[in-house]
């Protein structure tokens, strides 16, 4: 047990009911005002409901131990004296206040009478105490790394670890930023920051998948990953921005009709709260109207005219002169301090102000630019968001009006802008468009609403200003829109900073030129707004530039002023500035380009635009990230050559049927280039890229020759020799990237996977060495052997032009580049960029380079004439009896020949395999398994790791160096190219294939029944049963290998049918295919009297056919029973309705065990002597085929199976969860919770042995067999998850009620739930009792159906739907009609037979009788819950205490803690008295002694004193730095010194213990590796030495 690990249930119940009136009664008489966290704050106690102050003579450590203890936190750290917290008000309660220490309440100190003191409220006391932690022990949190105290990193701090850490964004949100913020003391989050925002951590990575539903007080509280446990990296920190903390008293109106009327809420110390009506006048009402901005009140209704308000009550007696600025300068009767009810809450209506417009404040928030985000009004001082129920453009265009926006260009709903927080205001808002004020439109009362913040409405509005009458949307006649209404400029005085002003204002970068007369745009119409407008080009909006004064002008609209703006166009989403998604600006908002037709001409465009190099790549299918806000592009076509994107063809502005899912990226060449510095040679050297302005280096950290290819090719070298050199000089400068990881095949280094940190120096730079560029290379293909052709002329690399383009000259370019032949030419890749090198090419075929062809080097043609070939694989597999298995042969310098098997293994083969376009390798073959080769053996000692993109790329002797003949060739088989994906079994499914590395889906274009059966044999099944388009099985990821499949149904293979060019296609993953394939051995039943009865007919061969009834018995009808699902047959008979076809078995002769009518001895299938008139039938059975006996409860007992109309109980041998879970499954539970054995629920009669694999849905479908060697003692038992759980709760015994029906989980709506219903789930979940209900979706609201309604439980059913209720599924509540509920397991804990009453054997109290408990599965989490429930804060470490056995009955067995419960019965266990256990296996615990520090005010240094027996006492005698580290490592620091008493008091009086205070602990000697003090050899508990030699620490 690790220090201060002091959590307790009790603790956590506490922290949760902070702030309800149904508080603990201990803790209900303390609390803490005015700190900066729930762990400190000025101490007020409660006597007879008046709260008061506590006055800080005598108040010391000791007294605020006592109320950190009451409280239910950590100790104390600090007792604060002198109003530290600031001055209370209302009476001082006590004074003089004595503690020893050890009580449980302030009020059992010593003090004066109530009320009896002579102090002021400058004298109020405070305590600090430490938190409770639990878990590993997060004991502190910070924020670092951000501009102010209250926005940064979240680091907690977890003391066993004695660090720092950080926490992952995973799961990441503002119910977790907004526990952060309380938890430091400040005011809600604003942000909940991702990605490393404050930048990245170097602490460990402490916390994962935090989820708080928001009301939690500390992190530690919400549910997380095990302390450590994280599959993130320090670019996934998590961060928070909060408010600053606020001191402001804000005061509010609830409930009424408009904004002026109300139930009066103040906010004070960080909460809400009513005002009582005692005294209420219109004076008072007057100064709440005032403070919120209104005139002067029209009258101050009493009794909770606006309705009861809930929590606290904050302020009574009100008592106002009208003059004061806010309710609570007026005289009241104190904070908190009230004898009111809620029917007595005041309330306000206020008048309207003579100089006040019918306006509200109101702000967008959350968008990219100033006239987009999430919609937020202002009432009452606070901000609040609008739900988007209803919400419509008729509502945007209101908000955009009143905000000078112009006109509404989108309405958004789900929280497209984010989600806010604190307040909804508005819900239902419907508006005719033309009101001046939102709300000024039809709504529900302000602050009623059915909405959570993830249904935050949102708006994009124009700017209020526009282009009009331009052939691009980049230029045009200026307007301005103005008092509802579009008007143009004056050209008088029009320049370019005029024009670069209205340009900046509608998102363009800048102007190109101001147009100063109406003939190119054409005049207006309307009203003329601005004239004389004369603007220094600084200025944000042109309302800002000097001008004559609106609507005043002596002009035309022949003078209308006009602007072209260059075009503003961006790239998003991507690692480095010159990719990402391509975005542009277009009626004041960002939006997206559609990739319908996106290709390398239109990304050249961009490139060029953006001012960099040559377009690398045109991505698709959103690769850099969806986007937002409109799609504004689609069907871009450009040459190349257009200076914008607008000027390409389109399918025009705003005109798209795309989702983002479709968003066109570029990958441009320009900022980021590479070179090699320092080798002897051009093609090697030390790799540097050129990135952010300087050139840096890459780290060695796992550089690879995959790496070094990527490198190599893009320099345009062939490819790479090694990733080393011979001389490898540091560099200097920054190191730009680390831990590259590349496949190969990508273009640029910077597409390979890699960090942008990195813990290396320059010794550690990469280096290649590259062979020497060719003039040829292959661009553009999904595998080495393809591609569009480019050649190098003049440095330079350019196309080729497919003008007499044909096979003749593809194979001299394959050739050229080392390939066998061509397979073909003309073939369409990627559209290149730059020149085209050379065209008319027309070679004989006997030219070794292409070069040597005759070509002309001008021409005619544009890149969409590229020419491309695909060659020949270097690599074949020979032999083999399918294309997926054979000899391997490569080719190399124009030889094909064989590998040699020495060290030939599955690495080996699956680099063969995968080069191939197979997924691995299912077995690597030697000895010539696929006969003798011929030629030469190029390859010997082939040693691959596994992961080469080529077997050239491993290791392996020089080319033709071996000692092998061919009776040594190697072989390879590999797996097929072809899975089915998202079917719930084998036969159904997304139909992918595997091709040049990647798996990818098929098009549904032309997909029938004829491609659905290739496919279907191909994965080795019957015929297909089903084609599904549109993506039935889910939509796809990656690749569309496949489009337009054509097959005739005879195919090995989908590749062996018609189809496009693979990768070739017009497709989105919503239209990929799926089939469903028949078993190749199925069976089912024809002509009987229903589903359950009739012929037997089974599938072979693609075709049904029956079985002969020779030798047709029960056992052969049971398993074709069992194979269809149903429990065992009833009967089996020869049919009178004779079938038709083929007669597949006969003579069959099962066991009555089999899984499948195949697997029974028969003549063989075909094979047989009947005809039809001796087909076979059976009847199957229907009711249900087990069930549980003799269990303590409905979920659990021993299970029994029908078999032949009778019940049989199962064999434990092999019986497991998988077992269980069928069985659970099929009786409507959820799953298995564990299984049983040994007759733990009694034993049954006959047996079975039952072997499920847990895709089945019944028992009988189970593999089943005679037991060998078991009897009824070995029956087999199953406890089932009840079909009712807690969700939300802090506790496992509380939470959200949620039921288990038709295989779907489900709420409760909370109409008539009461404490019988509640005391049905609780015992249904194995608790004693039910502690208290809960309504309203107390612990969150659910998702998904609501099961139950009106239920009405009289407390004794044994599951909630054996209730009364209106019928399942059927209701009329909402998710916020949730019921909830909290059970409660408390038994008398005690230890027995130790030297302590610290220590001994563990016993409970059950039923008045005390009993043991078994030692199987207990550990340190179970012994810290019996040591807090016995009132010691936790378990001895390493106590290893070892009593004495016991007598009686053993209570509990296999008690499994988390650590944090409250009493030892909230742990799962076997169940009460449910045991295999002796009393020699009785566990014992001894529980630890803790360590304070005492006589100081300080939290770091002070006299050592430990608890024994309830009471402190001190440790005196001789003590050194190791016992001084021993404390103070006890107490969570890190290590200590002692001190002696001259060094601690200094020049201030001594301070000896009392003498009747103990000594426990003299002459230590302890070594410093101890965990606790008790553990140092000592004299316990015989003092001899006095309190003038009590020890001192000094803690670090």
């Amino acid at each position: 047990m690790e220090p201060f690990q002091l959590s307790t249930r009790l603790f956590l119940f506490v922290v949760m009911m902070l702030g309800s009136e149904e508080f603990s009664v201990n803790a209900q008489t303390v609390r803490l005002v005015g700190g900066r966290s729930p762990t400190s704050g000025r101490v007020e106690v409660q006597h007879n409901s008046e709260w008061g102050t506590v006055c800080d003579d005598g108040w010391g450590i000791e007294e605020a131990e006592v109320v950190c203890n009451q409280m239910g936190l950590g100790d104390a750290v600090e007792a604060n004296v002198r109003a530290e917290f600031g001055r209370g008000s209302g009476p001082i309660m006590l004074d003089n206040v004595v503690c020893a220490g050890s009580e449980t309440s302030i009020m059992d100190c010593q003090h004066n009478r109530i009320k009896e003191h002579n102090c002021g409220h400058g004298e109020d006391a405070g305590v600090t105490c430490l938190p409770q932690i639990i878990d590993d022990g997060i004991s502190a949190i910070r924020l670092v790394g951000g501009v102010t105290d209250y926005e940064g990193r979240v680091e907690v701090y977890v003391a066993s670890r004695g660090t720092w850490g950080t926490v992952c964004d995973d799961g990441w949100d503002m119910p977790n930023a907004n526990v952060a913020c309380r938890q430091m003391g400040y005011g809600p989050a604003t942000l909940a920051v991702s990605s490393a925002g404050f930048g990245e951590g170097s602490e460990p990575i402490m916390l994962d998948n935090v989820d708080c539903n928001g009301s939690e007080v500390s992190l530690m509280f919400c549910p997380h990953n095990d302390i450590g446990q994280h599959n993130c990296g320090h670019g996934e920190d998590a961060g928070v921005i909060c408010s600053p903390p606020s001191t402001n008293v804000t005061v509010r109106l609830v409930g009424g009709d408009t904004l002026k009327e109300g139930r009066v809420e103040v906010f004070v110390e960080g909460r809400w709260g009513t005002v009582c009506d005692d005294d209420w006048e219109l004076v008072d009402a007057t100064v709440v109207c005032r403070q919120l901005g209104f005139g002067d009140a029209i009258s101050a209704p009493h009794s909770a005219t606006f309705g009861q308000g809930t929590g606290e009550i904050l302020l009574d007696d009100v008592d106002c002169n009208g003059d004061e600025t806010r309710i609570t300068d007026c005289s009241h009767g104190g904070v908190g301090i009230e004898n009111c009810g809620h029917h007595e809450d005041a309330s306000v209506v206020c008048s309207q102000r003579n100089d006040e417009t019918h306006t509200s404040s109101i702000r967008l928030v959350g968008g990219r630019s100033s006239n987009e985000g999430r919609v937020e009004i202002q009432i009452g001082g606070v901000w609040g968001t609008i739900c988007d129920d209803l919400w419509d453009l008729r509502d945007a265009q209101v908000v955009c009006r009143q905000l000078g926006l112009g006109v509404a260009v989108d309405s958004t709903r789900a929280a497209f802008f984010g989600a806010g927080v604190g307040e909804i205001f508005l819900d239902d808002v419907q508006c005719s468009g033309d009101e001046a004020d939102i709300l000024l439109c039809g709504h529900r009362t302000i602050g009623s609403n059915n909405c959570g913040h993830s249904e935050d409405a949102g708006v994009v509005c124009s700017s209020g200003v526009r282009l009009r009458g331009g052939k691009d949307p980049h230029e045009g006649r200026v307007e301005l829109f103005h008092n509802g209404r579009w008007g143009t400029v004056c050209d008088d005085e029009w320049d370019l900073n005029d024009a670069m002003v209205i340009c900046r204002q509608l998102g363009y970068s800048s102007a190109a030129e101001a147009v100063s007369a109406s003939s190119r745009f054409g005049a207006g119409n309307g009203q003329i707004v601005l004239d004389d407008v004369r603007c220094t080009g600084n200025e944000s909006s042109l309302w800002q530039c000097a001008h004559s004064g609106v609507g005043n002008h002596n002009c035309y609209h022949h003078e209308d002023a006009g602007a072209m703006c260059n075009l503003h166009m961006r790239l998003v989403g991507g690692a480095l500035e010159t990719e990402g998604r391509v975005e542009i600006y277009y009626n004041g908002a960002w939006g997206t380009i559609c990739d319908d037709g996106w290709d390398l001409s239109d990304a050249q465009v961009v490139c060029s635009y953006l001012n960099y190099g040559s377009a690398v790549a045109a991505t698709t299918e959103a690769r850099f990230g969806e986007g937002r806000g409109f799609v504004i592009l689609d069907e871009v076509q450009c040459e190349g050559t257009e200076v914008n994107i607008a000027q390409c063809s389109n399918a025009g502005m705003g005109d798209s049927d795309c989702s983002h899912r479709e968003d066109a990226g570029v990958i441009c060449e320009g900022a980021d280039t590479i070179r090699l510095v320092d080798g002897i040679t051009e093609s090697e050297g030390r790799v540097e890229i050129f990135h952010a302005g300087a050139w840096g280096t890459i780290c060695d950290d796992n550089w690879d020759l995959n790496d070094a290819q990527v490198v190599c090719r893009q320099l345009g070298f062939d490819s790479a020799i090694s990733a080393s050199t011979g001389v490898k000089e540091p560099g200097r400068g920054p190191i730009h990237m680390d831990e590259v990881d590349c496949l190969g095949h990508e273009s640029t280094i910077i597409d390979c996977p890699h960090v942008g940190t990195h813990d290396c120096t320059h010794s550690e730079d990469a280096h290649v060495q590259c062979a020497e560029a060719r003039t040829i290379r292959l661009v553009g293909g999904k595998s080495i052997n393809e591609g569009r052709v480019e050649v190098l002329v003049d440095n330079v690399w350019g196309t080729v032009c497919d003008d007499q383009w044909d096979i003749t000259d593809a194979n001299v370019v394959c050739k050229e580049m080392g390939f066998p032949s061509a397979i073909a030419a003309g073939v369409q890749f990627e559209q290149g960029t730059g020149p085209i090198n050379l065209d008319d090419v027309a070679c004989n075929g006997r030219e070794s380079s292409i070069f040597n062809c005759r070509y002309n080097s001008r021409h005619n043609c544009n890149h969409n004439e590229d020419a491309g070939v695909v060659c020949e694989h270097p690599v074949q597999l020979v032999g083999g009896p399918n294309d997926n298995s054979g000899r391997v042969e490569i080719y190399i310098d124009g030889v094909w020949g064989t590998v040699c098997d020495n060290w030939w293994d599955v690495e080996d083969a699956s680099v063969v395999c995968r080069e191939l376009g197979f997924a691995t390798a299912t077995e690597a073959f030697t000895g010539a398994y696929f006969g003798y080769g011929s030629g030469l053996i190029l390859f010997d000692r082939v040693d691959c790791d596994g992961d080469e993109d080529s077997l050239a790329s491993c290791n392996h002797n020089a080319f033709g160096s071996r000692n092998c003949g061919h009776h040594k060739d190697a072989g390879v088989s590999c797996s097929e190219p072809i899975r089915l994906v998202g079917g719930q079994d084998s036969f159904e499914g997304r139909v992918e294939i595997y091709h040049s590395g990647v798996w990818g889906s098929i098009c549904d274009d032309l997909w029938g029944i004829e491609e659905a059966n290739v496919a279907c044999h191909q994965l080795g099944f019957g015929a297909a049963a089903q084609v599904y388009h549109d993506a039935h099985f889910g939509p796809g990821v990656g690749a569309i290998l496949l489009d337009d499949v054509d097959c005739d149904g005879n195919e090995g293979t989908l590749l062996d049918c018609g189809h496009r060019n693979i990768g070739n296609h017009d497709c989105r993953h919503h239209e990929d295919v799926g089939i469903s394939c028949q078993s190749p051995d199925v069976v089912r039943l024809v002509g009987g009297k229903g589903p359950s009865d009739g012929r037997v007919e089974v599938y072979h061969d693609d075709e049904w056919g029956t079985v002969c009834s020779d030798q047709w018995d029960l056992n052969d009808a049971n398993v074709v029973c069992r194979q269809m699902g149903y429990s065992d047959a009833t009967s089996s008979y020869t049919t009178n309705n004779p079938g038709t076809g083929p007669i597949h078995l006969d003579d069959v002769n099962c066991v009555g065990t089999e899984s499948n009518i195949f697997e029974c001895p028969h003549s063989g299938v075909g094979r047989a002597n009947c005809n039809h008139y001796d087909d076979a039938g059976v009847s199957c059975a229907q009711e249900d085929d087990v069930r549980l006996m003799d269990g303590p409860s409905p979920n659990q007992g021993r299970v029994e199976v029908l078999m032949n109309g009778k019940w049989s109980t199962i064999c434990y041998d092999d019986w497991d969860l998988v077992d269980g879970n069928v069985v659970c499954s099929q009786l409507g539970y959820p799953a298995a919770q564990e299984t049983s054995a040994y007759g733990t629920h009694g034993q049954g009669t006959r047996q079975v042995q039952v072997n499920c694999n847990g895709q089945e849905q019944r028992i009988s479908q189970c593999r089943r067999s005679s037991p060998a060697n078991c009897d009824n003692g070995d029956d087999a038992g199953v406890k089932c998850l009840p079909g009712v759980r807690l969700v939300g709760g802090q506790t496992d015994g509380e939470g959200r009620v949620e039921v288990f029906v038709g295989g779907a989980w489900g709420t409760v709506c909370d109409d008539a739930w009461d404490l019988r219903d509640a005391e049905v789930v609780c015992r249904q979940l194995g608790f004693n009792s039910a502690a208290q209900v809960f309504d309203r979706a107390y612990f969150g609201a659910g998702t998904g159906r609501i099961l139950l309604d009106d239920l009405a439980c009289n407390g004794e059913e044994e599951s909630l739907v054996d209730c009364y209720h209106s019928g399942l599924g059927t209701e009329t509540c909402g998710h916020h009609e949730d019921a909830g509920v909290a059970c409660a397991n408390s038994y008398e804990v005690r230890l027995v037979g130790g030297k302590t009453d610290r220590a001994g054997r563990v016993e409970v109290r059950v039923d008045e009788v005390w009993g043991t408990v078994c030692d199987d599965g207990f550990g340190f989490h179970e012994a810290d819950v019996v040591c807090r429930q016995l009132g010691y804060p936790w378990a001895e470490v390493g106590a290893g205490f070892e009593g004495v056995p016991g007598s009686g009955p053993i209570h509990i067995d296999e008690l499994r803690c988390s650590g944090y419960e409250r009493f030892i019965t909230d742990c799962p266990h076997s169940g009460l008295t449910n045991h295999d256990c002796q009393h020699y296996e009785d566990v014992s615990v001894s529980c630890a002694v803790p360590v304070r520090l005492g006589a100081t005010s300080s939290r770091s240094r002070g006299r050592v004193e430990i608890m024994y027996q309830g009471e402190w006492g001190t440790v005196c005698g001789r003590f050194d730095d190791n016992g001084a580290t021993v404390a103070c490592r006890q107490m969570g620091f890190w290590s200590g010194s002692a001190l002696s008493l001259g060094t601690y008091f200094g020049t201030r009086r001594v301070e000896y213990a009392e003498e009747s205070v103990p000594i426990y602990l003299t002459n230590l000697q302890c070594e410093g590796t101890e965990s606790f003090l008790v553990d140092c050899p000592t004299s316990y508990g015989a003092a001899s030495c006095s309190h003038r030699q009590d020890v001192f620490v000094l803690c670090h």
